[in-house]
């Protein structure tokens, strides 16, 4: 055992103990720098103080063990999970094998986070490692999800079998998730994580899956429930936050990420609603044996079809030619799905089924949803069916949004009166539907019943809604009745949680009415 630690090995300790508070790194960094056993045994008396007898006899164990497994265990453990590059990793792999550096825990994380890095084969080298050691059912299919990640179907069949052969459904209940999947990072981004879910079967096929605009990698994937039935791998480009709009990840970078895995399966699919219908547009289009779905799809963060944003957008401007078929559901009511429809959409699809879905607004989804034809509509294309909306129009008016579209329409054409009724309508359903009560509080205002304005708005606030508009309305009202003081209590309290110019200016509007 060595008494000194390595100079090469110091540098690293001491970047990974900036980066980390970790009590054990400290204490395995100053036994191995320490160079007498009474300097060891003092570091680790001290360690000791304040246990009990067992917990004191437990963590000496520990100790021993540790050391004569290797007097960097803990070091190399940890800096396998937290490096950020792959020269990082790289750097880490050479000096464990320097130091004949053998462990099992170690190993899965250099082949965990190889993964993530894009360094497959390093992944798969690692993980053979631990095989060789240990043959585990779990091991040995994730070793056949890396080799299937790699575009080596042959391998990844051959341990896929192996894998089956050694699965206990008992024993390993919890390895996949309720609905068959199990998920693995296979890139990681400061923007975007890059996810695999495989389903526990041979699927007999692959889906590209997107975030929506309200949605980061926090949380489920969009819409998996109409998937999980369909016994599909699903490849998901995840958003890392909400001010992402995937602008500079160009249809290159998504094919040299992914063509590896959907050139594996016969049948491909894409699918998503606004930004992720349009994601299900531009990067589905580059994907072999693909069909597409997309709901409404349009990138808010594209400089002529969205609120003006300070980033950078990398793909082209006039969306590319999409050749694969294109089902394509939206709202021609909706001023800007139209457009973006007539100017993009339209000159792009060269194989299009459009499914004009009117009073749907831009959460097509929705309606669908609340019209009893969603399910039907995705279950349709995925049978590679022509999609038909059915009795949805029969039943629209079991559908709160569609009496909330119908009262923005009637707005635009200054029938006010019927706008009432018809968010009336629409909240007899939903007597709390923030978009409903919105619309009606812009037609009483013009009606000029500015008190039943507010307490439409004030309603909406009180059920959190996320609209900001609610509340710029609101504060408009209430410096119209001379209430300037509630109009910046709501501005303060919304500037919590959202900045802008706009809300800057109406602020000072409001502040400056009371004076």
């Amino acid at each position: 055992m060595k008494s000194m630690i390595d100079d090469a090995l110091q540098v690293h300790y001491e970047q990974l103990l900036q980066q980390e508070k970790n009590v054990q790194l400290e204490r395995e960094f100053a036994l191995n720098c320490a160079t007498s056993l009474l300097t060891k045994g003092q570091i680790v008396h001290q360690s000791l103080q304040g246990k009990s007898m067992k917990s004191k006899l437990i963590e000496v164990a520990r100790i021993v063990k540790h050391r004569r497994q290797s007097p960097y265990l803990n070091y190399f453990r940890e800096s396998a999970k937290k490096v950020k590059t792959i020269d990082e990793l790289l750097d880490i792999v050479a000096l464990s094998e320097e130091q004949h550096f053998d462990d099992i825990y170690y190993m899965k994380a250099v082949a965990k986070k190889a993964l993530q890095l894009g360094d497959l084969s390093l992944a798969i080298k690692y993980l053979k490692r631990v095989l060789s050691i240990k043959e585990t059912f779990e091991q040995t299919f994730n070793l056949s999800v890396f080799y299937l990640l790699e575009g080596n179907q042959a391998q990844s069949s051959v341990w896929y079998d192996k894998a089956m052969a050694l699965y206990d459904e008992k024993k390993h209940a919890t390895f996949f998730a309720k609905d068959g999947y199990r998920k693995y990072v296979i890139r990681k981004t400061d923007d975007y994580t890059l996810e695999f879910y495989k389903w526990r079967g041979k699927a007999r096929g692959a889906i590209a899956a997107f975030d929506t605009i309200e949605l980061t990698y926090k949380q489920g994937i969009f819409a998996k429930y109409y998937v999980n039935n369909q016994q599909l791998d699903i490849v998901a480009l995840r958003r890392n936050r909400l001010n992402y709009f995937y602008e500079n990840l160009t249809q290159q970078d998504y094919t040299a990420m992914t063509a590896h895995i959907f050139e594996q399966y016969d049948q491909n699919y894409a699918y998503g609603t606004s930004l992720a219908g349009y994601c299900s547009v531009y990067y589905g289009s580059v994907i072999p044996n693909v069909r597409i779905l997309a709901f409404a799809p349009r990138n808010s963060g594209h400089p002529h079809y969205g609120t003006k944003r300070k980033i950078v957008f990398t793909h082209a401007l006039q969306l590319p030619t999409v050749e694969a078929p294109v089902t394509l559901l939206l709202d021609p009511k909706n001023t800007l799905d139209w457009q973006y429809y007539n100017e993009q959409l339209k000159p792009a699809l060269q194989n299009v089924q459009m499914i004009p879905v009117p009073y749907a607004g831009h959460r097509v989804l929705r309606y669908l949803k609340e019209t009893g034809v969603l399910r039907q509509t995705y279950e349709t294309f995925f049978a590679h069916k022509p999609v038909s909306l059915g009795n949805a129009h029969q039943h629209r008016h079991e559908s709160p949004e569609y009496f909330a579209i119908l009262a923005e329409q009637l707005i635009s054409h200054a029938h006010y009166k019927w706008a009432v009724g018809a968010c009336d309508r629409s909240l007899a359903l939903l007597p709390d539907f923030d978009r409903a009560l919105y619309q009606k509080a812009v037609a009483l205002r013009a009606l000029g019943r500015l008190e039943e304005a507010t307490e439409s708005l004030e309603r909406a606030l009180a059920v959190d809604t996320p609209l900001i508009k609610v509340t710029y309305l609101l504060t408009d009202i209430y410096n119209e009745l001379g209430r300037a003081d509630r109009s910046v209590k709501l501005l303060q309290k919304l500037s919590k949680r959202h900045r802008s110019k706009s809300l800057t200016n109406r602020l000072k509007k409001a502040k400056a009415l009371l004076v």
